[in-house]
């Protein structure tokens, strides 16, 4: 490496720059010349002190551009700066030989970064096993499965037993408000803070949005309330219902994510930049540590079990309460659902047959709200059918396929087609979920009602 050495005079230690710093520099890359120039007519033997001061002044004013052009360029290319002058002044002591013709086209790349990189991709194959890592999955989505059926439970008791606004006969379906509580913070935990929640934990993001989101909305009851109508002769309730729902679902998702973007504002403001980086450092938000994951994975796998094994023993006790044994009942089949769902979500993206038609389609989530619509219809009639069953049928309902089907996916999946470059595909995926799960509905309900003569 090149280095500009120029003594000082009595007590002055010598000023040392590498050339290829100096020479990088965008503010004194046009004095390469004349410093080759000024230092091919001055190679007496007996320095020049008039000509060694002129040059400890260029110096000086280089110096000053790179502090200068470290403020410019911001704190990462500073460090990069810095790192490149401290391995410089390491290596003072092999470079005895001042050359001023060597070319000026090396880059020089601190050590320290390549040593952090690598560190960085170790940290990032620390993972578990991939069965372990299953497990952990699963955990976290039995776990906010659970809570999720206790949140739409919760609400449907305030909204439609002690507040009297939704019915199954009015266009405000039970789970309305359900559903558009899920969308509101899907727009959180789904769109405006996933990436760095999944810097935290990916499978807390995963459980937050697929697990608990997806648990509180729910498609096939939204989907039975309108055949429920239609059936009944209630058309125009019907479609009412269709359009309040979708409409208030997607204004749900739109002022979650409104929201959380001005909350991410307020934290990046720079009053804030110390208690923003004081909670990084307080959390060590890297993405891929294997103790973080070991310690979700038997938090999650202990609170899962409880709650699981909590809901069996209520629902085969507590028989003094019919609605509460069919809440235990459905926060014990409400796991599986989400598991479905899940699993039926990696089918998003792939297309259709050999040659993966229409790969924009989420098939996972057409697949996993058709066939919960149609399983509610089947158990709504197996309710008229056999009354006696209306427990486990209920349970079933409001857990399994509760938890199966979702709003919150669909809406979001809609908000990204409609913000992408052909926002016809929003309008087709829409009309696609409700056309299939409608006329699903109406088929294994409607007509078995109308057939059998069943009072509704």
């Amino acid at each position: 490496m090149a280095e500009l050495v120029v003594g000082g005079t009595g007590d002055e230690s010598p000023d040392r720059l590498t050339l290829t710093q100096c020479m990088s520099l965008p503010d004194v890359a046009q004095r390469r010349h004349s410093w080759h120039a000024d230092m091919s007519q001055n190679q007496a033997t007996i320095p020049n002190f008039d000509i060694l001061r002129a040059q400890k002044i260029e110096v000086t004013e280089v110096k000053s551009g790179i502090e200068l052009y470290q403020f410019r360029s911001g704190p990462e290319d500073a460090s990069d700066t810095a790192a490149s002058a401290s391995a410089a002044e390491k290596r003072e002591s092999q470079d005895d030989i001042i050359c001023f013709d060597l070319p000026c086209t090396q880059n020089t790349f601190p050590l320290e970064r390549r040593e952090l990189q690598s560190t960085n991709v170790e940290e990032e194959s620390e993972r578990l096993s991939p069965t372990l890592e299953y497990v952990s999955a699963l955990a976290h989505l039995t776990t906010f499965g659970i809570l999720g059926v206790c949140i739409r439970h919760g609400l449907e008791l305030l909204f439609s037993g002690i507040a009297n606004v939704t019915s199954e006969n009015s266009p405000l379906f039970i789970d309305l408000p359900a559903n558009m509580l899920g969308c509101f913070f899907m727009g959180w935990v789904g769109v405006s803070l996933k990436k760095e929640i999944a810097n935290f934990s990916e499978l807390l993001a995963i459980g937050l949005s697929t697990g608990l989101m997806g648990s509180i909305t729910t498609y096939a009851s939204w989907n039975q309330a309108m055949i429920f109508l239609v059936t009944k002769g209630f058309w125009v309730r019907s479609i009412v219902s269709l359009i309040i729902g979708m409409e208030m679902s997607q204004m749900s998702l739109l002022v979650g994510i409104d929201s959380a973007t001005f909350l991410k504002s307020g934290l990046m403001h720079p009053k804030r930049v110390r208690i923003r980086r004081g909670w990084q450092k307080h959390w060590n938000s890297s993405p891929e540590t294997l103790h973080r994951r070991k310690a979700g994975m038997l938090v999650f796998l202990a609170i899962s079990i409880i709650l699981w094994a909590a809901c069996l023993v209520l629902t085969v006790t507590d028989v003094n309460s019919y609605v509460r044994r069919r809440l235990w009942l459905a926060c014990m089949v409400g796991p599986p659902g989400v598991w479905s769902r899940w699993l039926l979500a990696r089918l998003n993206g792939q297309g259709i047959g050999r040659n993966h038609h229409l790969k924009w389609l989420p098939i996972g989530t057409l697949l996993t709200n058709l066939i919960a619509s149609t399983l509610e219809a089947v158990l709504a009639v197996v309710i008229l059918v056999s009354p006696d069953s209306s427990l486990l049928a209920r349970g079933l309902q409001v857990g399994l396929l509760g938890c199966m089907s979702t709003v919150s996916t669909f809406t979001t999946e809609v908000h990204s087609l409609r913000r992408g470059s052909k926002q016809w595909r929003a309008y087709a995926y829409f009309c696609i979920m409700v056309f299939s799960t409608y006329c699903m509905g109406v088929l294994v309900y409607t007509i078995a009602v109308m057939t059998r003569h069943y009072s509704v």
